[in-house]
């Protein structure tokens, strides 16, 4: 836009400048007809043109130097966009490896967890262990309370034992003594019966030669066998 401008008014004092070129030639022809008419028309025509030129100069300096302002602010401003486009890029290389980070975090978070998840296992099997062990502890000790029992209660029943067993020793010690003595007794009893009975026999017989019952060795032998026991 201002690139047309400029070139607007550079037409326009290239069209003033032929204008005043055209005039110095019809003047030069007229000049010595009428020289003193001329001049003054002339001189305030060229004034004007010149004051036009000027301002057509300085509008067109005005609009190179917006040019040149615009010129530069279009290689700043390409400057700036490739600056942008450099950080965009470095942006977007930051945003990537943020992401990468993110996801690497996300999977170590997960990973802890996982691994918190475990732990909380271990420590609950942990947990559920020591109470098995302190119950176990506590059954083991009531066992051996009543395990002491059981010894002592068999202690005393062994003891109790021993006692009848050495009194039922004593008994039957006293009841063989006793049953020697009444074998004994019974046997000396059959052997006095028999013996009454041999001396009614004889008594009741007539003498005779033969000898008498006192000195038969059945008699003597009875004799014997009852000495030790009336000792």
């Amino acid at each position: 836009m201002l690139r047309n401008e400029n070139d607007k008014w550079l037409k326009r004092v290239q069209e003033q400048e032929t204008i005043v070129l055209q005039l110095r030639e019809q003047l030069s022809c007229d000049v010595n007809k009428d020289e003193n008419k001329c001049d003054l028309p002339f001189n305030q025509q060229l004034k004007l043109l010149q004051q036009q030129r000027n301002e057509l100069v300085e509008r067109l300096s005005d609009s190179e130097n917006k040019i040149g302002n615009l010129s530069q602010s279009l290689i700043e401003k390409s400057t700036s966009e490739e600056n942008l486009r450099t950080d965009k890029a470095k942006l977007q290389t930051k945003l990537y490896e943020m992401e990468e980070v993110e996801k690497e975090l996300t999977e170590k978070k997960i990973e802890l967890e996982k691994q918190k998840a475990t732990q909380s296992r271990l420590e609950e099997v942990i947990y559920h262990r020591d109470l098995i062990e302190r119950e176990l502890m506590k059954q083991k000790r009531l066992l051996e309370v009543e395990l002491a029992e059981i010894e002592c209660k068999l202690h005393e029943k062994e003891e109790l034992l021993e006692i009848q067993k050495n009194q039922l020793l004593e008994e039957i010690k006293q009841n063989y003594s006793s049953d020697r003595i009444s074998d004994t007794s019974k046997r000396l009893s059959s052997s006095f019966e028999s013996s009454d009975f041999s001396f009614e026999g004889a008594r009741s017989k007539p003498l005779s030669r033969t000898p008498q019952p006192h000195t038969s060795p059945h008699s003597a032998s009875k004799s014997k066998t009852t000495t030790p026991v009336t000792v």
